[in-house]
């Protein structure tokens, strides 16, 4: 019996792991094809990507590369006031993401969204939305594997007055005052962002911790 128990936990474990892993993997497809959506449409980056598409102008690297070097220097400072937050499954999901985002991309430029109709890269544009806050959302109910950037926010919305959604907005501001100076392109689809991405990250969230309740019960 005691063998039984015990092969059933292990079971349940690896059922869970393997479902950590594959929403991990969902979440860097999300970051990937939003941040090249956002970028590629020409209406506006969300925050971050003004500052990854103006390291791309201003120092000649790729998106992927400046999502990569961002996600090291807060993941630096994440460690010394949120490592309770950031594990090997924030780790793991900066490296794909940036990946993801190099990945994407040509495929993305293929499509020559800045030639389209206007209501083609508005359409895009709030794809690519959703696409990121998808990517927050999922990364925060991964145990130890919230967004390197989002676990830094987190950490502040907690020992600091106001709420997540107040804080992400701060951090977005911060990010984009950075990457216009670099050159980086911004617009309606920036102010769209700044003032949609905590709230639609927190909705996400909930959704997708009630999905989890459901797999793992199956599991």
């Amino acid at each position: 019996m005691i063998n039984g128990v015990n092969g059933a936990a292990i079971k349940m474990r690896a059922g869970e792991g393997a479902w950590q892993f594959f929403k991990s993997l969902v979440a860097s497809f999300c970051l990937g094809f939003g941040i090249c959506l956002f970028v590629e449409c020409g209406l506006g980056s969300d925050p971050i990507d003004v500052l990854l598409d103006g390291a791309n102008r201003t120092f000649g690297i790729t998106l992927g590369q400046a999502n990569l070097i961002l996600n090291i220097f807060v993941f630096a400072i994440g460690m010394l006031v949120n490592r309770t937050a950031i594990g090997l499954s924030s780790v793991i999901g900066a490296i794909l993401g940036s990946l993801m985002v190099d990945l994407v991309n040509p495929l993305v430029m293929s499509i020559d969204l800045i030639g389209q109709a206007l209501a083609w890269r508005v359409l895009a544009l709030l794809i690519g939305q959703v696409g990121l806050c998808c990517c927050y959302g999922i990364m925060q109910t991964i145990p130890h594997g919230s967004n390197i950037s989002d676990a830094f926010v987190l950490w502040i919305a907690s020992v600091a007055p106001g709420a997540y959604a107040f804080w992400r907005m701060a951090y977005d501001a911060l990010c984009f005052a950075v990457g216009v100076l670099w050159g980086g392109v911004f617009g309606v689809g920036t102010v769209m962002s700044v003032l949609t991405t905590g709230i639609c990250t927190r909705w996400i969230a909930a959704g997708v911790r009630v999905l989890d309740g459901i797999v793992l019960k199956r599991a």
